[in-house]
């Protein structure tokens, strides 16, 4: 039986994590949506533009999320498992991952050219959601850089 390269079981680990996270930002997300729709004593949008915009992109974020977490997931599973298409399916959700933790980042950004501090670490929220941008900025360049490491590559068949 051949041996897993210990790469590999960091790949995994790190996958987990990225789930976690993310399952995390899924539920703050949710039930902040869900806050939002109760506290205005309906659950259908109303009439406002700005808050059907509003709506609409919390529901996108939340699909996002939810996008990221299961193939976060599965990609743990198949890299477990030795499936090929789990190394290029990672260097695209990484990929995929690494730009959205810079847009988020950029959002910080915007807050404090804004001079908006007192919105930026307001509650548990904003907070998480930052921290686990600054996670991902520093975990996409470390899962690149393991999925592309010869022994990696060639557990995957990918030669």
């Amino acid at each position: 039986m051949e041996q897993r390269p210990n790469l590999i079981y960091v790949l995994i680990i790190l996958w987990t994590i990225i789930g976690i996270l993310f399952l995390g930002l899924l539920i703050t997300y949710t039930t902040n949506y869900l806050d939002q729709l109760n506290s205005k004593g309906s659950l259908s949008f109303s009439n406002s533009k700005f808050d059907t915009m509003m709506n609409f992109s919390l529901v996108l974020y939340i699909l996002l999320f939810l996008f990221i977490v299961i193939f976060s997931f599965l990609l743990a599973y198949g890299t477990f498992i030795k499936k090929s298409w789990s190394w290029l399916l990672g260097i695209m959700i990484s990929s995929f991952s690494g730009f959205f933790a810079y847009l988020g980042i950029q959002s910080l950004g915007n807050l404090i050219i804004m001079d908006n501090f007192s919105q930026m670490f307001a509650n548990a929220y904003s907070t998480f959601q930052y921290v686990t941008f600054f996670m991902m900025i520093f975990f996409v360049p470390i899962l690149l850089i393991i999925l592309t490491r010869p022994g990696v590559k060639a557990y995957f068949g990918k030669t």
